[in-house]
């Protein structure tokens, strides 16, 4: 079995599925501002080291203060406000949440972050799937891909003659279904973000500090979040750092420190 034929499969079933989001993506924004966003990212130099090194306690209290700034998306249904956080060692810088409403955290992407308001925006990013239920979209994406690739592997092996064995559809039944729980749609993202700048303003952080985050994301890694990277459903980070000030210029506080960041280009 090739990964890549699994791949396009999961592609495929991925695309065939509709998602949903409860809080809109935020401002449109023009092509021309993801493209000087692109240009601005391509000049940037290498970020910093972290001034601080941030802990699990940090982000305990991080997370207490957005538990507590999205209250108000819970008055229906409180269960949706119970998040707990696990921070793990991971290769990855990288975070999510899942249908527990369990947060993930790679020490990685702790040490990327530069401040608890970079880190809080993050958090605040993965509450916000947690809060529009998107998980539960991650979930028929996974079983639809996981039906996907086993069909696929038996169609397969109709036309090649061999019977694929019971721990072979398993195998290929497992990666569809956990690639499937990690990719939302490209709405989703967007809204998270949108979410994200609301939660961390209303918990006390620079929401702003999301825009430094995409910055230093793509940084460590171009390739993530582009176009062509998680099968095309994760927005660029030109195009979610264009949205993200649009949502500051768009604030009443945008003609202060965020109305400045928002025309001003970032930090880069």
């Amino acid at each position: 079995m090739k990964r890549p034929s699994a791949r396009a499969s999961v592609a495929a079933a991925a695309l065939l599925l509709s998602s949903c989001t409860t809080h809109p993506p935020g401002p449109d924004v023009s092509d021309a501002a993801i493209a000087r966003e692109a240009e601005r990212l391509a000049r940037l130099e290498p970020a910093a080291p972290a001034v601080r090194d941030l802990d699990r306690d940090d982000l305990v209290r991080a997370m207490r203060k957005l538990r507590a700034a999205a209250e108000p998306y819970c008055v229906e249904a409180p269960e949706l406000c119970r998040f707990s956080l696990w921070l793990v060692h991971d290769d990855d810088a990288n975070a999510w949440i899942d249908g527990r409403h369990r947060i993930t955290f790679t020490r990685p992407l702790l040490d990327l972050c530069d401040s608890i308001d970079e880190a809080a925006f993050v958090l605040a990013h993965e509450m916000a799937h947690g809060l529009d239920d998107h998980v539960a979209d991650t979930r028929a994406r996974g079983q639809f891909g996981s039906l996907i690739l086993q069909g696929s592997l038996i169609a397969l092996g109709a036309l090649a003659g061999f019977t694929p064995s019971s721990g072979d559809l398993r195998e290929v039944g497992s990666f569809g279904a956990d690639l499937g729980h990690r990719v939302y749609s490209k709405p989703q993202e967007l809204a998270a973000d949108r979410l994200a700048f609301e939660l961390t303003e209303a918990a006390g952080f620079d929401p702003a500090a999301g825009i430094r985050v995409f910055e230093r994301l793509a940084l460590d890694d171009p390739a993530r979040g582009s176009k062509a990277a998680w099968l095309a459903h994760h927005p660029s980070f030109a195009e979610r750092i264009a949205r993200l000030k649009a949502i500051a210029a768009s604030t009443p506080e945008g003609d202060g420190a965020l109305g400045d960041l928002a025309s001003a280009g970032g930090s880069g």
